[in-house]
């Protein structure tokens, strides 16, 4: 796995670093225009990304442009170029150096945004979609959850 030297640190607000410290399965970080949560969910999933290599994760917003102006760019702005293996645009897919795959996805219609369940979900502005791609997710068998992702070893999804 190719990593940064030194570990990557993001400068938080402190609900910002209780969010993205949390290790409960589902978390969710509320709060008005301009509170950070884009920021924070990116650096969540990047944090996980790091911690889990080979998992397999979704980041959503509630419509494409807002995944494409403001979500993606937020997350490709503060992962270190060093960790993308590749990015297929036309895929919205990305591999990291560690095996991590994510996609990029729209919740305006989260059923096809989540044909399998994901072990992290990170939805920014909060949509009704990404309430219910989680369910969606949370919904699946056991065996069916199991072949579906790789889950990251002695660790819980997210």
């Amino acid at each position: 796995m190719s990593t940064t030297a030194e570990p990557i640190r993001f400068r938080l607000r402190p609900k910002q670093k209780v969010f993205v410290e949390n290790k409960e399965r589902w978390s969710f970080y509320v709060g008005g225009l301009g509170a950070g949560k884009t920021f924070a969910g990116a650096v969540r999933s990047i944090y996980y990304s790091i911690e889990y290599p080979g998992s397999f994760g979704l980041i959503g917003a509630p419509t494409y442009p807002m995944l494409r102006d403001t979500t993606q760019r937020t997350f490709f702005e503060l992962l270190p170029p060093q960790l993308i293996a590749n990015y297929n645009k036309n895929e919205a897919k990305l591999i990291l150096t560690n095996g991590t795959e994510i996609l990029f996805r729209s919740m305006d219609q989260p059923e096809r945004a989540c044909t399998s369940p994901q072990a992290q979900l990170c939805s920014s502005d909060g949509s009704d979609g990404a309430a219910r791609a989680a369910r969606s997710a949370s919904h699946r068998s056991a065996s069916s959850f199991k072949r579906s992702i790789r889950r990251p070893r002695g660790g819980s999804c997210r």
